[in-house]
């Protein structure tokens, strides 16, 4: 209603989902609408409804210009007749993306993929310096080893390497390449060049201040990457339930791997696998991954 009006007052329902990396790219493309907007409109105001388990969207969508406020739904009617326009992002929820997920952001926006460059489908949220973390890292460098992350969990059981499997690629790391390794988990390896770092688990804006400062970063299907590819840090990422294509296809310094098998397995395609048969699948395929494919990788990536 009211398209004729010189301003507009604009609501997203579900903003950029729940989880962090669906925040940090929806976040990015959002800038693309908001440029759209403006062209149109002498000003704009627009609020972000988020659902109730999206609490930790905060951190994201707190950083992110153009977003007047971030409010909890539900909302009531008297709430969204106050707005000329809204953008339902429901239909994202859920569900594994058929494309690039910058492009179904986009879609989600009423704008055509194809008539966005690459470069504008990068992901550009900004996250402060922490001198904490140059602390922590200092500790970690032993002469002029470079420093690699390990992120080998995610918040979904069917994307996270178990920790067996990590600890044999922690330590083909530690002996087939020149990095010292950094994890945020303990992991029972005691070398003078693996660092467990799990002071810094829990605060994302630390967590991205690591990222931006190692050299190399080896990551599951999680936000590890998409922070990556802001910092242009070269990053090796693993998957084990959607083609890499349609994550990282916008990313030029993140190599994608599909693990092998795994678009035969029944989890491929699964946003998220819950039963105990998908754990016990999850686990058979990432137990049969190379760890020496994994390090020739890192090393073909890192140069």
């Amino acid at each position: 209603k009211n398209c004729s009006k010189p301003t507009a007052k604009i609501v997203i329902i579900n903003g950029f989902l729940t989880g962090y990396g669906d925040n940090l790219v929806g976040g990015s493309i959002f800038g693309v609408l908001v440029d759209f907007l403006n062209s149109r409109f002498s000003e704009v105001q627009i609020d972000v409804f988020i659902s109730a388990n999206a609490e930790k969207s905060h951190d994201v969508l707190s950083r992110i210009p153009g977003i007047n406020t971030v409010k909890v739904l539900p909302a009531s009617v008297e709430t969204l007749i106050e707005y000329d326009f809204f953008f339902d992002l429901t239909g994202m929820v859920g569900k594994m993306p058929h494309q690039p997920i910058q492009d179904s952001f986009l879609e989600q926006f009423g704008i055509d993929p194809a008539s966005i460059s690459p470069k504008n489908k990068r992901n550009t949220i900004e996250f402060e310096d922490d001198s904490y973390v140059d602390f922590i890292l200092d500790q970690c460098k032993t002469g002029s080893n470079p420093l690699l992350l390990v992120q080998h969990r995610s918040s979904f059981p069917t994307r996270s390497i178990p920790d067996d499997k990590a600890v044999e690629l922690v330590q083909a790391i530690i002996d087939k390449t020149g990095y010292n390794v950094i994890t945020l988990y303990n992991l029972p390896i005691k070398h003078e060049r693996f660092f467990p770092l799990t002071r810094l688990y829990k605060d994302f804006n630390r967590f991205a201040s690591l990222i931006k400062k190692v050299d190399f970063l080896l990551s599951v299907d999680t936000s590890a990457y998409h922070l990556a590819d802001i910092y242009n840090t070269k990053t090796l990422a693993l998957f084990s339930t959607i083609n890499p294509t349609n994550r990282i296809s916008y990313y030029p310094t993140v190599v994608g791997l599909l693990i092998p098998e795994a678009e035969q397995s029944p989890i491929y395609g699964m946003n998220k696998g819950t039963k105990k048969e998908h754990f016990g699948e999850a686990e058979r395929l990432w137990n049969g991954l190379n760890t020496d494919m994994v390090i020739r990788l890192i090393n073909n990536t890192s140069v």
